[in-house]
């Protein structure tokens, strides 16, 4: 068995089941759930789709399972402590169960792992969640059309283990730079949120429409191989769903508004303040005077998207059709163009804190996981 670690004893999951420390289970079975049992107004039930990276994605489509189901099976309840796979599909992607989640229903396609009260759940959830594991973990999963999880993969995951009370305050560290990370995310909905109700005062005094192709750019994205945006840099790399990594140059000056081209995801859009590569399975749309940018965007944001998409196996948004939509447009920038401008550069401040704050905890936690760095050299970071 290979080793990651230098200071601390490392076992594997299969280790701690045998001496009763873990236990690992999978999502029932066939029969043992049935469609019929969902209701609208129970817990959520927890699938690889809801599954996210550090973070549950519950949504409008999330099953739920009311109480008779959780009295008949309750060994699915999940409890605080857990930390939930994805078994299908996105086998990386893990979630650890706070107190907001206790109770939660373990779904068909998804693993949890349950330490005893001398492991650290929160300590475990990290040390899953680190690059090296997830890598790890795409190599093992089979399946030649899907990569699939199962209970003997996991039990054969390495897991360096410090005493108790230095795995609680391990955790406690990088949870630190967690909340810090949540907190200005909350701050930046909060910006985004006052944009957009302030937006909606100013289209009172919005009375001329013009064409989006008479005040803006469509901007086709480009392709750009995997390899060069996982390599890093200072510009982020978008494609349809988020930023995908980042490279040493960009396709296009900021602002501009980023907006997903082809998939299930085409129409959505995103506010990029900065310069930016556009991947090939998105575009973008730059206002032709760039102080304008973030009225465009909050424009964009109202249109129907709906209206423009084509396809069905493979939707795609028709920009042609998109540019000819009219929008609510002024003259000239007005005072909340400025104003907006500022709050927005504001929230992008925000995001790149974030990001340093991301990569700072993501380099610190294998140190600490595995022993190289102790806690009592990191104490007040951040």
């Amino acid at each position: 068995m290979w080793s990651i670690v230098d200071s601390w004893p490392e076992l594997t999951l299969r280790d701690l089941c045998a001496k009763g420390r873990c236990d690992i289970k999978t999502g029932p079975f066939g029969t043992m759930l049935k469609a019929a049992e969902y209701v609208s107004e129970g817990v959520p039930l927890i699938s690889t789709r809801e599954i996210g990276h550090g973070g549950f994605r519950i949504s409008s489509s999330t099953p739920r399972v009311g109480e008779a189901t959780l009295e008949r099976l309750p060994q699915f309840r999940l409890r605080e402590g857990d930390v939930v796979f994805a078994r299908k599909g996105g086998v990386e992607r893990n979630c650890y169960v706070s107190s907001t989640e206790d109770g939660w229903f373990l779904g068909s396609d998804a693993l949890r792992i349950r330490v005893g009260e001398d492991v650290c759940g929160r300590f475990l959830a990290y040390h899953v969640a680190s690059p090296f594991i997830r890598r790890w973990l795409v190599q093992q999963a089979g399946g030649s059309t899907m990569a699939s999880l199962n209970q003997e993969i996991l039990e054969r995951i390495p897991v360096p283990l410090p005493p108790s009370d230095e795995q609680r305050r391990i955790a406690g560290v990088l949870e630190a730079f967690d909340d810090l990370i949540e907190t200005n995310r909350r701050l930046a909905d909060a910006i985004a949120a006052l944009v957009a109700s302030t937006y909606e005062v100013e289209l009172a005094y919005t009375a001329n429409r013009v064409h989006l192709s008479d005040v803006s750019r469509h901007l086709p994205g480009k392709y750009l191989p995997k390899k060069t945006y996982e390599a890093g840099g200072p510009y982020p790399v978008y494609g349809s769903n988020s930023v995908m990594g980042s490279y040493t140059s960009y396709l296009y000056a900021g602002p501009l508004t980023v907006m997903a081209r082809i998939g299930s995801n085409c129409g959505a859009l995103r506010l990029s303040e900065s310069s930016a590569w556009i991947n090939n399975n998105a575009s973008a749309i730059k206002a032709i005077d760039p102080r304008m940018q973030v009225r465009l965007h909050e424009a964009l944001r109202r249109v129907e998207m709906d209206n423009h998409r084509a396809g069905t196996g493979q939707p795609f948004i028709r920009t042609e059709s998109l540019m000819g939509e009219r929008i609510p447009w002024p003259t000239k920038p007005s005072p909340w163009d400025a104003a907006s401008g500022d709050l927005v550069e504001a929230a992008a401040a925000l995001e790149e804190e974030s990001g340093d704050l991301i990569r700072q905890r993501d380099e610190l936690l294998p140190l600490l996981i595995s022993g190289k760095v102790r806690v009592s050299e990191v104490e007040g970071v951040g």
